[in-house]
């Protein structure tokens, strides 16, 4: 799997970042830990004011793993002010829309939780669903008091 990790130099406060692509890594969590244990083995051989550190780390789209959009609108629709088209990824099914010339962005249902690769998505959609039914019972609490 692809993904980036940005570096802290300590001692300068400056950062720089490195692309990795190892197979051994399946998830963001693996990635954070390989970058972890990079970091460690650099540290053990240089000096303390070389001393390093890991900011995040970021998986990267693997050309597979990005969305397929068709278009589901039969023609671009307007509301007056700004024209638009709606899409759907024929891999996992989540929905977008494009206003004029910008990028497909996802559809409201979805912000605010990252939706950038297909192989994500099976596994975000239950999350979603499970904070929906969590809401659903607060709020079902609130209401027999």
């Amino acid at each position: 799997m692809k993904f980036r990790a940005v570096y802290l130099t300590i001692a300068t406060g400056s950062s720089y970042s490195e692309d990795e692509d190892r197979s051994e890594v399946t998830d963001l969590n693996q990635a954070r830990d390989w970058a972890e244990r990079a970091i460690k083995d650099f540290n053990a051989v240089v000096l303390p004011h070389e001393r390093q550190g890991v900011v995040r780390v970021e998986l990267l789209p693997d050309a597979s793993d990005t969305h397929d959009w068709v278009k589901t609108s039969l023609e671009t629709r307007s509301t007056g002010i700004v024209t638009y088209d709606t899409f759907k990824c024929n891999k996992c099914g989540i929905t977008g829309t494009k206003y004029g010339s910008a990028p497909i962005g996802v559809d409201e249902e979805y912000k605010g939780i990252d939706w950038s690769f297909c192989s994500r998505v099976p596994q975000l959609l239950k999350d979603l669903e499970k904070r929906q039914k969590k809401r659903e019972r607060r709020k079902n609490r609130v209401r027999m008091r």
